[in-house]
């Protein structure tokens, strides 16, 4: 079921796969959830792993963002 917030007056996206795609689906769930961060890197990468299927991720990073990371990572897949 989807949450009444995430239907409420909210375009509906673009295609899978067209230029607009990504950002409608960042701009929608920031619109949602305003306190997320989101990094639309990590988003695009995650979204690739899913469609792929029973894949594994391997993000590199420098030293001092790998905390950032790991805590961005952990909350776009719960």
């Amino acid at each position: 079921m989807v949450s009444p917030i995430l239907t409420e007056s909210i375009d509906p996206l673009p295609k899978p796969g067209t230029r607009f795609f990504l950002p409608s689906l960042l701009a929608h769930v920031r619109a949602a959830l305003p306190g997320l961060p989101l990094e639309p890197v990590i988003i695009q990468v995650l979204l690739l792993c899913i469609t792929s299927g029973d894949r594994n991720l391997i993000l590199r990073t420098r030293d001092e963002d790998i905390d950032l990371i790991a805590r961005l990572t952990t909350l776009v897949s719960l």
